[in-house]
């Protein structure tokens, strides 16, 4: 086990996949930053898509709680 993996690396992909080793820490930091990188790129367009895909997400499911409120 390495001593200074990263905690999202640790959490999340080491966890789903029992994947150990500096071959996949190598390849999991890679497409992490790649992906960091590509995003910070254009702030504007991180929060346009979550303006287009969270919002109507958050409205179902306040409309879904709120039928079956009504429903008791």
């Amino acid at each position: 086990m390495l001593n200074h993996q990263s905690q999202q690396y640790e959490l999340g992909f080491m966890q789903m996949y029992s994947a150990e080793g500096r071959l996949s820490l190598f390849l999991f930091s890679v497409v992490f930053f790649c992906l960091s990188y590509i995003l910070s790129i254009n702030p504007i367009r991180i929060i346009d898509y979550i303006d287009q895909s969270l919002t109507p997400a958050l409205l179902g499911v306040l409309a879904i709680l709120l039928m079956a409120l009504l429903q008791k």
